[in-house]
């Protein structure tokens, strides 16, 4: 049987964690959960370590660890750390308030076809009045199908995103970069895209992507997201 490390980078957003969390432990199996805690807020805290506890997903391992802020390069620590034994690697940001039944296994199966290889597929997003989901707009993708499963091939965004171990050990992991919150996903399609391993989003997997000024105005983070915004177009500079 195939297991999953899953893992959720973590920075003083302890509500939508809260959403976040619980959702994948209700659908997800066969697996192990690192949230990964880069931020200092207490409320984060105490939620993961009584989630370590209390988490009633007999199959899934939930496991939390503090760290000092290293952004997404903890992706790399999370790999080595918690990996072993594990064939696939889901990343989840903290603000996906919402994840569907099957996303795993859809997933997992487009990614072990092999009339259509694609090296790291993400959760398509909804996409409403109150967030684009931070997804390209369509013109830049390819519709196709893998395995009998609607895929549009293109960018594809790191929010809720799966790819192999036997290819992150080939490509000696993820890259490893100064921006802070983001460009990580992009990063490591342009290294598959070098190999001729394509992307994509599956189309009929969609997940609640709470980006954008509207959530975290209503949860009230507008300053850890304006200050997410800032890092990243220095970094761009």
């Amino acid at each position: 049987m195939t297991k999953t490390l899953f893992s959720t980078i973590l920075y003083n957003r302890p509500k939508m964690i809260r959403l976040a969390a619980t959702n994948l432990l209700t659908h997800a199996t066969n697996g192990r959960y690192v949230l990964w805690d880069n931020g200092d807020d207490p409320e984060v805290a105490k939620f993961c370590q009584k989630l370590v506890t209390e988490n009633d997903n007999p199959s899934v391992q939930v496991i939390y660890h503090k760290s000092m802020n290293i952004g997404l390069n903890a992706i790399n620590h999370i790999l080595q750390l918690y990996g072993a034994g594990c064939d696939f690697h889901m990343n989840i940001d903290e603000d996906i308030l919402f994840l569907p039944m099957g996303f795993q296994s859809i997933l997992q199966d487009m990614l072990t076809q092999t009339d259509k290889p694609i090296g790291y597929v993400g959760c398509n997003v909804f996409q409403d009045g109150l967030t684009n989901g931070a997804r390209p707009g369509l013109e830049q993708y390819r519709r196709d199908e893998i395995g009998g499963r609607r895929v549009l091939f293109g960018p594809t965004g790191g929010w809720a995103t799966m790819t192999t171990f036997d290819l992150l050990k080939k490509l000696g992991g993820f890259p490893q970069h100064k921006e802070l919150f983001f460009g990580l996903d992009g990063m490591y399609s342009a290294q598959l895209h070098k190999m001729g391993i394509e992307t994509g989003i599956a189309e009929d997997v969609l997940c609640y992507h709470a980006t954008g000024a509207h959530w975290n105005d209503y949860f009230n983070y507008r300053k850890i997201y304006d200050a997410k915004l800032a890092a990243y177009n220095t970094s761009k500079e």
